[in-house]
């Protein structure tokens, strides 16, 4: 299960575990639909392969750049555009440590408000 809070980062909570995981630190300047571009990137990573971890890690980027935007889906960047900003900018050099230790398994979803 995976619950969103916001500026605090995500809960990572499975039968065995619970873990919080941090969200990247930015100067938001709207947040409305954050929690929709985490799951919606957190479900595009992990049905394309990646483990939760990785999944959640990719998610925290991707949320990051849409808070520093104005708008919903207008704020989402491309994936191009993504790779290129974690590439380049130093917000994203900050380590995000999350176990690796869980397998793949069913995740539900559930968006703090």
């Amino acid at each position: 299960m995976l619950i969103t809070l916001g500026s605090k980062g995500v809960l990572w909570v499975n039968e065995s575990t619970s873990q919080l995981i941090k969200a990247i630190k930015v100067n938001a300047v709207d947040t409305t639909g954050a929690g929709d571009s985490f799951i919606g990137s957190f479900a595009h990573y992990y049905a394309s392969g990646d483990d939760i971890p990785t999944a959640i890690k990719h998610a925290n980027q991707y949320a990051a750049v849409t808070v520093t935007r104005r708008g919903t889906q207008k704020s989402y960047p491309t994936a191009d555009e993504l790779s290129l900003l974690v590439k380049t900018s130093t917000i994203f050099s900050e380590n995000q440590k999350v176990s690796s230790q869980i397998n793949r398994e069913t995740t539900l979803f559930i968006t703090h408000f």
